[in-house]
């Protein structure tokens, strides 16, 4: 089964309270397409936000994946998760990724995570240390990670386990000294840049098909092709009826790109192209 496939049954939510004829076979072809994507891609597996655990009940009814909008999943759903799949595997990152959120926001898709790894690092490394008030020494954040190796003579301020006074707390803390390594970033993880190419490409896609967006709603505002705005604004005429004499006129002056209350027509520029 395709993803478009999927998703094509997925729409109808078959389940017992919505029965329709065939509706237990998609059903089980819903939850065997999302064993299979999980058995490559354990990272889609869902998880609750507050125990970090996926629920023990889970069944694979769906995915984090679905909450992706159906037009860029068909598009470029499957290549933007292969592609994130591959840095996982190179850093051995697969059993750590974490998806926080997917959706759409003013019109593009915004992919948050829990993190990446750094990438490989170099083997050579220089050590830094510094006294006082726990503060990293100077380091270039683009190209370098630095690692806290030790600490002397350090006991925290809020030890109340420990019999001194206030004044001999701060002095002792202050003298604390902390050891660093710095390390070069040999090779990055390019998964931040694989999520900006995408949400960047997410803004010149039609949110329901996948095809090329040519205007943009407004209001709450979504990427759509010709097509899927004509359909979108026949489907919603009702709200919409008081711009133009009647649904004929509204199509066109839709086409022609001067309902501007209603559609904008996207300028494509270098950077979402």
């Amino acid at each position: 089964m395709t993803t478009k496939e999927y998703l094509e049954k997925y729409k109808k939510y078959p389940s017992s309270d919505n029965k329709y004829e065939g509706w237990e076979k998609d059903l089980e072809d819903i939850k065997q397409f999302n064993r299979d994507l999980i058995d490559k891609y354990p990272w889609l597996k869902p998880w609750n936000r507050w125990t970090g655990k996926t629920s023990k009940d889970y069944d694979y009814e769906f995915t984090e994946l679905d909450d992706m909008p159906e037009g860029w999943r068909i598009a470029f759903g499957d290549q933007m998760v292969e592609e994130i799949h591959q840095q996982l595997v190179k850093y051995d990152y697969v059993n750590d990724y974490k998806i926080v959120q997917i959706k759409e926001k003013w019109g593009g898709l915004r992919w948050y995570d829990g993190g990446t790894p750094i990438g490989k690092l170099s083997e050579d490394y220089r050590e830094v240390s510094t006294s006082g008030t726990p503060w990293y020494p100077d380091f270039d954040r683009e190209t370098e990670v630095i690692r806290e190796v030790g600490r002397d003579h350090y006991i925290s301020f809020y030890d109340e386990n420990v019999d001194m006074t206030e004044e001999e707390r701060q002095r002792y803390n202050l003298n604390a000294i902390y050891h660093y390594r710095i390390y070069k970033i040999v090779e990055k993880c390019t998964i931040p840049d694989i999520i900006s190419k995408y949400e960047n490409m997410s803004f010149n896609t039609c949110i329901k098909c996948g095809d090329t967006a040519e205007w943009e709603s407004m209001g709450w505002i979504s990427p759509y092709c010709t097509k899927c705005a004509n359909y979108f604004l026949d489907k919603n005429y009702e709200d919409y009826k008081r711009m133009c004499k009647d649904k004929s006129e509204c199509l066109e002056t839709l086409k022609r790109g001067t309902l501007e209350t209603n559609f904008t027509k996207i300028e494509f520029d270098s950077e979402n192209e």
